[in-house]
């Protein structure tokens, strides 16, 4: 048993009162004269034996009620819990959880609505000094410092269910902040549903001058079947050429469905129709098929219908598809006829050729792909500019000369983390060796053929076999390799062991030679995220060729009635544009510039609320427990309850009631032992 108000126990020296009453009689008595006493002793001595015992029970039942008094008066209690006892003032922070899960129901009704009424409960639990911090999903610049108890509420009532969602892990460390700027008592209180991919009580850091109370509200099991993302077969996109896009469904719960239709809509036209059955807590891929019929930007949605849950019923996405490739061929001395030959017969390419010393560094940024084609020496400056290229998501395609200063080329190589060049192999060989999964080839030949007419070659650049080097090979003879590709930060480099030349191979006549070049081209393009998720991506990046004089980006749903001017910063050969999460609903948006469409981007809501899976109250209880984290108490909710659980957190179990009860009874035993004394 504990105290509220200990002081007041200094009270019970008052017991001494009645003690020296009983011990002092002030009474005079009265003499009366008898003829005969001795029947009067007899009457005497039993008299003062039963005095003496009423005096007794009178003076203990009165140092009982002013002992029961006193103590009432200092508030005794059974705590709960020591660490959220406290006679100070308190800072209270209370997280709503307004995420999309939040919108279910129970038998009590919307858990949202519930949850703001415990927020509401919470507070008028506590003194009216108390401050209050309230949080939810959106961190909300309103809600980033203390507010007494009439502002708390009137905060509570504008809380929305968000597409932001949280870690339970981010929400305890964004309370600890503020609260480590107070000196008083300080209290956390999480609403929330505790879905499994919230609570991640493994992250979180133990904090013992916090008390963390964990308010769950328990939803009703929902089914819940909805599209958990979608990619194409390739990454690259051509007009008039068919594309495979890939739909990946998720059916959370313990019922399977049949003949789910499923619409897939580019530039808001039906493109593909669909249906698909689906088991019971499994996951599917569905196929779309179309094709595109025009270049430009392509905005897609895809849709299914599930019900009562529709957030995730709608998956967004974008691409674009440019009139040309734009190639540069940077050239020694002269073009090269057979990339003349083959990019400027297909209006898909746009190709043109610089000589080296003739080359302007600033346009480079400009084209997809840059194929340094039989240069002998590549100086600093043109290697670290073609390198910040491919890394800013360029395509090199790198054809050596054999005339040329193999220093730089493996000072060049040696830049990018690539195999260098040891010798000059003659040696007659033939490629005997195509890595069919790589891109190039993935989707040429329609059966692998063991007799298939490959190329010969006369001469190459042998290189150094380094096992921690990045590079995939895609065509090999005899081990030695002949064309291998490097992944460099978000571009590629294509790198060949030989110049394009009849001298060297018969490649520029072999039927390898078109798939090979052409796709290289045509997988250069430069490939956007086709899609975001909503309080996840913060930044927007464009080519810095969409700068000009007036550098005011708007971001814009018609529909919405959105119009976003976001911040914006360059880098290098880009434009950072700044989200800070004004992007609040699932759409498809365009970036305009001087009332020119620029791009398009695609948003979608975050998939993990659409995982209804939730800890029950003995599994938080057994996290708790098993992560150590002691300061933490789960509180019942139920709402008969809620007010008397919190009230006992909060004060303990009081006992005064019960003492001052006690007290009344030995003031009604003393009135009595009195009464029957006259």
């Amino acid at each position: 048993m504990h105290f509220l108000y200990p002081k007041f126990l200094f009270a019970l020296i008052a017991i001494v009162i009645p003690i020296i009453i009983h011990l002092f009689n002030f009474r005079r008595y009265k003499t009366i004269y008898f003829s005969n006493v001795k029947f009067l002793k007899n009457i005497k001595q039993e008299t003062q034996s039963k005095s003496q015992l009423k005096h007794i029970l009178v003076l203990i039942s009165r140092i009982l009620i002013i002992a029961s008094l006193v103590i009432a008066f200092a508030q005794p209690y059974i705590p709960v819990n020591n660490n959220f006892i406290s006679n100070k003032k308190q800072a209270v922070s209370i997280y709503v959880d307004n995420s999309f899960s939040m919108n279910a129901e129970n038998r009590y009704g919307n858990l949202l609505d519930i949850s703001k009424n415990k927020a509401r409960q919470i507070a008028d639990a506590f003194k009216p000094n108390t401050e209050f911090l309230l949080l939810t999903n959106d961190f909300d610049s309103r809600h980033q410092h203390f507010v007494n108890k009439e502002q708390l509420i009137e905060f509570l009532s504008d809380i929305k269910i968000s597409s932001n969602t949280k870690k339970l892990s981010q929400i305890l460390s964004k309370q600890n902040d503020f609260l480590n700027s107070s000196n008083q008592k300080k209290t956390v209180f999480i609403i929330s549903d505790f879905q499994k991919n919230f609570a991640n009580f493994n992250q979180i850091k133990n904090d013992t001058n916090v008390n963390v109370l964990l308010v769950p509200q328990n939803a009703e099991s929902v089914n819940n079947l909805f599209i958990d993302s979608c990619w194409f077969e390739t990454p690259s996109h051509k007009r008039n050429n068919p594309e495979k896009l890939f739909v990946k469904i998720i059916n959370n719960s313990n019922e399977s469905y049949q003949n789910i239709p499923i619409k897939l809509l580019i530039n808001d036209t039906i493109k593909a129709l669909s249906s698909f059955s689906i088991e019971k807590n499994s996951n599917q891929v569905i196929p779309l098929s179309y094709s595109n019929k025009h270049s430009g930007i392509h905005k897609g949605k895809i849709e299914i219908t599930d019900y009562p849950i529709t957030y995730d019923n709608t998956y967004y996405f974008s691409y674009l598809i440019n009139r040309n490739v734009k190639i540069l061929s940077i050239n020694e001395d002269s073009d090269n006829k057979f990339i003349n030959a083959l990019y400027n017969n297909d209006n898909t390419f746009s190709l043109s050729n610089s000589l080296v010393n003739n080359l302007n560094f600033s346009q480079i940024s400009n084209y997809q792909l840059i194929i340094i084609n039989s240069v002998k020496n590549i100086s600093s400056g043109l290697s670290q500019k073609l390198i910040n290229y491919a890394q800013d998501g360029g395509t090199l395609l790198f054809l050596p000369n054999f005339d040329a200063d193999i220093n730089t080329y493996n000072k060049f190589l040696s830049e990018i983390k690539s195999n260098k060049i040891t010798e000059i192999d003659s040696q007659k060989i033939k490629i005997n060796y195509i890595n069919y999964k790589n891109e190039l080839y993935k989707n040429v030949f329609e059966k692998i053929e063991k007799d298939v007419d490959l190329p010969f070659i006369f001469k190459h650049f042998a290189f150094t076999k380094r096992t921690y080097s990045k590079n995939e090979n895609i065509l090999t003879a005899n081990k030695e390799v002949i064309l291998s590709v490097l992944p460099i930060k978000k571009g590629k480099i294509y790198i060949f062991s030989l110049p394009l030349s009849e001298d060297c191979s018969n490649i520029s006549k072999n039927s390898l030679f078109v798939p090979t070049f052409y796709n290289i081209a045509l997988f250069s393009q430069s490939f956007y995220d086709a899609f975001y998720t909503i309080g996840e991506n913060k930044i927007i990046e464009l080519n810095k060729k969409y700068s000009s004089n007036n550098n005011v980006f708007h971001i814009i749903n018609n529909e919405l009635n959105f119009d976003f001017i976001p911040q914006r910063k360059i880098i290098d050969t880009k434009i950072i544009l700044f989200i800070n999460n004004k992007i609040k609903k699932a759409a498809n948006y365009i970036i305009k510039n001087n009332n020119k469409i620029l791009s398009v981007i695609s948003f979608n809501y975050n998939r993990e609320e659409s995982e209804l899976n939730y800890y029950s109250k003995n599994e938080l209880a057994n996290l708790l427990n098993k992560n150590n984290l002691k300061n933490a108490t789960i509180l019942k909710s139920q709402n008969k309850y809620f007010t008397q659980n919190l009230t006992q957190i909060n004060n303990g179990k009081p006992l005064w009631k019960m003492f001052l009860i006690f007290a009344l009874i030995l003031l009604g035993i003393e009135t009595a032992l009195l009464r029957l004394s006259k």
